[in-house]
């Protein structure tokens, strides 16, 4: 009975584990496509712009802004972003500064 219940729980951790990898898988949105904008500045940081200690790569969430190429972690902090985008603009920029 312990032994099926420790199953039971391992398989249930494992699928909450890949729905989430699921979830933060690799997508992009286009918000420069509604203004016109082709030219895309690429990406210059490691980290995910919202949660700034989880580094971003291959499997990242892609996303155009005002003709910047943006990296996150996860769907989630797209969604953070679009609420203040002009604040994580701000934050970008001046990250960007103190790497120079």
């Amino acid at each position: 009975m312990k032994y099926a219940l420790r199953r039971s729980v391992l398989a249930l951790s494992l699928g909450l584990v890949s729905t989430a990898l699921v979830a933060c898988g690799s997508t992009r949105h286009d918000a420069s496509e509604a203004s016109g904008t082709s030219e895309v500045v690429p990406y210059a940081l490691e980290h995910c712009l919202v949660m700034t200690d989880v580094p971003v790569g291959p499997g990242s969430v892609r996303y155009e802004y005002e003709g910047y190429e943006l990296k996150f972690c996860c769907e989630a902090c797209v969604d953070t972003f679009e609420d203040d985008p002009d604040g994580f603009m701000a934050e970008y920029e001046s990250a960007l500064a103190a790497r120079d």
